[in-house]
């Protein structure tokens, strides 16, 4: 079995609209809960998802990323979806009507849909499912990730 427990079977996926999809990124961007870096890759990753519709997972190598990044990242993703932070993106992905979620987990995909837990890195995913090894593999680099400006989500 490749895919975890289903989230939200209750939910089925429908594409958010530009509108929506724009206010999960202020949402994200104005969090008190995550570092810059670590919402920058979140909403990369989500502008990756078609709308919510297509799950995607990410993964980044302390080798080539740096262990302090690739920690703040699934930080971010961690503290964004705790319903002890502020932020209770589960809640907002949950009013938005998707089935999707953001998770995090130590460890990365070595290849299309193999994971191994014990690599050096960490993995964010935007699916339904709890684990996905059929989440679409995304690759980033440093110049992308840099790209997503967050100055027009400034308050």
């Amino acid at each position: 079995m490749s895919r975890g427990h289903l989230m939200r079977p209750d939910v089925s996926a429908r594409r958010m609209t530009p509108r929506q999809i724009r206010a999960l990124e202020v949402i994200i961007a104005r969090s008190k809960d995550a570092t810059v870096f670590g919402k920058k890759v979140i909403i990369w990753a989500l502008r990756k998802t078609d709308g919510l519709t297509r799950p995607v997972a990410l993964s980044l190598s302390d080798v080539h990323w740096g262990g302090r990044l690739v920690e703040e990242m699934q930080n971010s993703a961690h503290d964004m979806v705790s319903s002890q932070r502020t932020t209770h993106l589960p809640t907002m992905l949950d009013l938005m009507g998707t089935n999707m979620c953001l998770m995090h987990h130590g460890g990365m995909f070595v290849g299309k849909s193999e994971y191994n837990n014990k690599a050096p890195g960490r993995t964010i995913w935007f699916s339904p499912y709890y684990f996905d090894n059929d989440a679409e593999l995304l690759v980033a680099s440093r110049d992308e990730i840099e790209f997503v400006d967050l100055t027009p989500y400034r308050v």
